[in-house]
């Protein structure tokens, strides 16, 4: 069954301009399946409502499908942790916080403007004003740092 709702969930999400940043499907005797979208611009949590029902309502006749299972659709929120090349070259231009492998040069934590991406090297523009370039390979966790403003006093 995964790999047909997967497909399914794929071929939805694609033709509405999503994004499927993650699927998770868990469980033995019920299915449960977490998807994680987004889009140019963000999500809506009304989008992630109508998209949970579209797989909710899904019309798979396999064993697993009659046991059930339940959907649960998210955003990536604004903490969003970056794991790809694709998440990292959508993360460009925003803040970002990044957690270095201990013994790597340069410390184990940096926060900043993310520059560029490739590959093999983010490079990141510190909140001291230098860049930081930064091997992909020795980055243990990387997201976005949201910036919160505070809104002035009437």
């Amino acid at each position: 069954m995964s790999k047909e709702l997967n497909d399914f969930i794929a071929l939805e999400a694609k033709n509405l301009g999503y994004t499927v940043l993650e699927v998770v499907f868990k469980g033995r005797s019920g299915l449960s399946v977490n998807i994680v979208l987004d889009k140019l611009g963000g999500i809506t949590l009304q989008e992630c409502s109508e998209f949970n029902r579209k797989v909710s309502l899904w019309p798979e006749k396999s064993d697993a499908a009659k046991k059930g299972y339940t959907v649960d659709v998210a955003s990536p929120g604004l903490d969003r942790v970056l794991k790809s090349d694709l998440d990292f070259k959508w993360a460009v231009g925003k803040k970002v916080k990044i957690n270095v492998a201990e013994g790597t040069e340069g410390g184990c934590f940096h926060e900043g403007e993310l520059k560029s991406a490739d590959g093999k090297t983010v490079i990141v523009y510190s909140d001291n004003g230098e860049d930081i370039e930064i091997e992909r390979n020795s980055i243990v966790k990387a997201q976005l740092s949201p910036e919160i403003k505070k809104r002035a006093k009437t």
